[in-house]
């Protein structure tokens, strides 16, 4: 980035000197009658210069604030389908990948979904691979976040956790990872959704089940 606003720099030097060197050249420009083209051309070059001058403020400050942004976490994350061991359950791994040589601490996993406004900590549906809370040191470093599907106490906690926000309807939704620093967001594939959405019916039918209990 320091390159091309040096190469800005230069550029306006250059039009600098020749204009200097057209205006020397040209003497009849000093003629009264010109005086209202000289008084015009002069209220453009200030423009110009103007706008140049903004320019050049501008690209030294995003040129700043990409220096300062080369010390700050990034990484990516990528969506795979594994197989699950039942097939009425899908297996959900989700990749995460340093994208900058800044250690990156993964502390928790969440999923949003359309119609609450809650989140819901899935932490603990990981199955194997390193445990969460976990730290990615090299550029490229990659760390997996593996679950499945298949309904139990800690799928019916997680739904309990999303309805505390208001009816969650699954229309849209996203995994949420939780560094040290910030956040990251994963858009859920379509089938994903669906899943979840059998799998929160399953929850509410339970719900009924256990009122009529008591």
């Amino acid at each position: 980035m320091l390159w091309k606003v040096i190469t800005l720099l230069l550029v306006g030097v250059c039009i600098f000197v020749l204009g200097l060197w057209l205006g020397s050249v040209q003497a009849e420009w000093a003629k009264p009658e010109n005086k209202d083209a000289v008084a015009y051309l002069a209220m453009v070059g200030g423009w110009v210069s103007g706008i140049a001058t903004s320019i050049a403020v501008i690209i030294s400050l995003y040129a700043t604030y990409q220096s300062s942004q080369s010390n700050v976490e990034s990484v990516r994350l990528l969506f795979e389908n594994i197989p699950a061991i039942d097939k009425q359950d899908v297996g959900i791994n989700i990749v995460v990948k340093n994208v900058k040589p800044v250690t990156v601490h993964c502390l928790k996993m969440f999923i949003a979904v359309d119609g609450s406004k809650a989140s819901a900590d899935i932490s603990k549906l990981k199955r194997g691979g390193d445990p969460i809370p976990y730290a990615l040191y090299q550029l490229g470093e990659k760390w997996e976040f593996a679950f499945y599907t298949h309904y139990s106490p800690q799928w019916a906690l997680i739904f309990s956790q999303l309805e505390n926000g208001g009816e969650p309807n699954f229309k849209k939704g996203f995994f949420i990872l939780e560094s040290a620093m910030r956040q990251y967001r994963l858009k859920m594939p379509n089938e994903l959704l669906q899943e979840l959405r059998q799998k929160y019916s399953m929850y509410q039918l339970e719900k009924i089940d256990n009122a009529r209990e008591f």
